[in-house]
């Protein structure tokens, strides 16, 4: 069947209506705002002041920015955004992503996902580190690459292991997409939580073996150990 392109633009408006209605990702109550409601905003502000982590990591990661701690509502939240298919809180946390990463003053190129392996992503329907780069990269005007990085092995989740596990998990599970070239470019990684670091380092490892300047993560959450 062949649509239109107003018919196609018609179609694309109604799956991202669907995808992201308008209600804020943490109380779910109906807005006309942005991402979330007043209430809300004003808490998520406040707790982020409390909570920003903003850090230099000295591995493979350069720069670390990590909004909230994960628990509570931010911790079910991203459970929700992960397991639940509610897509649309990746809005809510995306903005306050972007704005945190403008504050930092930090420079970056490109913003790029932390890949999930294909399996994954058609059980689940969506990557959500995917979702929120997406929105981050629009917020930003930045270069968005979604296939930069490639995860060729569907390995353990992380969460499920204990922290002197989780770097053998993700050893080699990530590939870089040769049809791009990074070289001097510095890297915006996004992903929802850092807890040990071993994904995001491993991802930044892979990008700065095929000539990334720099590889800064930002991500919703981190485990209170990783501050």
């Amino acid at each position: 069947m062949i649509f239109s392109s107003g018919r196609k633009r018609l179609l694309i408006s109604s799956f991202v209506s669907m995808l992201f209605p308008p209600v804020c990702g943490i109380c779910k109550k109906k807005i006309n705002q942005k991402y979330t409601c007043e209430k809300c905003s004003n808490i998520l502000q406040y707790t982020m002041k409390r909570e920003l982590c903003v850090r230099n990591i000295g591995y493979d990661v350069d720069q670390l920015i990590s909004l909230f701690l994960y628990q509570g509502v931010i911790r079910n939240c991203i459970l929700e955004l992960k397991f639940d298919g509610k897509a649309y809180i990746a809005n809510t946390f995306a903005q306050l992503m972007g704005m945190a990463f403008k504050r930092s003053h930090f420079e970056a190129d490109i913003v790029v996902p932390v890949p999930i392996h294909r399996k994954r992503l058609m059980e689940r329907g969506y990557n959500q580190s995917e979702l929120l780069s997406r929105i981050i990269a629009k917020q930003l005007k930045m270069t968005h690459l979604s296939h930069l990085l490639v995860k060729v092995k569907n390995n353990v989740a992380q969460s499920t292991l204990d922290h002197a596990h989780r770097k053998e998990n993700v050893s080699n599970v990530y590939r870089m997409n040769q049809k791009f070239n990074i070289c001097g470019k510095r890297i915006l990684l996004i992903d929802d939580i850092y807890t040990t670091g071993a994904t995001a380092n491993e991802c930044a490892k892979v990008l700065k073996e095929n000539g990334a300047q720099e590889v800064i993560c930002l991500t919703i959450a981190y485990a209170g150990s990783s501050r």
